[in-house]
């Protein structure tokens, strides 16, 4: 994977993280519009963000195991 694609997801699941955050403070709940922006935003990234995690967490396993062998 490019380094530059890399960093750029990187700061998509900072972002998604940050999002997760933002919808559980009790001033963003009670702002209806800012609620819904930002759900929509946080589910328009949750799957890239969710399979790049996956992505890091394989690529951990797989260089474990490698350091194994």
């Amino acid at each position: 994977m490019k380094p530059s694609l890399a960093l750029k997801l990187e700061q998509l699941v900072e972002r998604y993280q940050e999002l997760g955050q933002l919808l559980a403070e009790k001033e963003v709940i009670q702002d209806n519009a800012r609620f819904r922006d930002l759900s929509k935003e946080y589910a328009h990234i949750e799957p890239v963000a969710e399979m790049f995690e996956s992505y890091q967490k394989l690529k951990m396993d797989i260089e474990a195991t490698e350091a194994l062998v």
